[in-house]
């Protein structure tokens, strides 16, 4: 199994993702929690480590090193809660399948997103959800029209599996 000694890489990602990988990743490393916040901060790059490295040595290298570190750069870099829930949303709502894109790939992808409006409070009725499933699979009327007549009602478990059956190969 691997040691896990190396901290997630923040490239390419929100500062929120990464933050959750970083406490998913003290659950599975071998380093002691003292080197644990000097690894965080030796891992990160530009503004993000001119943050970390402007706490003392002594400061990273406690056991409680790394909870001060993410203190730190949550004061700079952490969405106010309503910004990110908003942000969430707007993710959501904007989102559609590619008018070729892969079904089963669409749904997993939808499904992802309301998982991120649910930590957020926002989580949708079970026939909205299906509704905006359907709706955002980017389907042309008489496609959307054989979605439906494979459904006895309108929730989301019936809409998902119509979608996969009769769109996935």
């Amino acid at each position: 199994m691997a040691k896990y000694k190396s901290p997630p890489d923040f490239e390419g990602k929100d500062y929120h993702t990464w933050r959750n990988e970083v406490m998913l990743w003290t659950c599975l490393t071998d380093l002691p929690a003292k080197s644990q916040g000097i690894a965080v901060a030796l891992s990160l790059s530009g503004t993000h480590r001119e943050v970390a490295t402007s706490l003392d040595v002594s400061v990273l290298g406690a056991d409680t090193g790394l909870n001060s570190l993410l203190q730190e750069l949550d004061k700079h870099f952490k969405k106010e809660s309503v910004d990110l829930s908003y942000e969430q949303f707007c993710d959501f709502e904007t989102f559609r399948r590619e008018k070729d894109g892969n079904m089963t790939k669409y749904v997993v992808e939808f499904e992802r997103r309301h998982q991120k409006l649910k930590v957020h409070g926002m989580e949708l009725p079970d026939g909205i959800r299906g509704c905006k499933l359907l709706e955002m699979a980017n389907l042309d009327p008489r496609e959307k029209q054989l979605v439906l007549s494979a459904c006895t009602k309108l929730e989301y478990a019936q809409i998902q599996s119509a979608l996969k059956r009769i769109f996935s190969l």
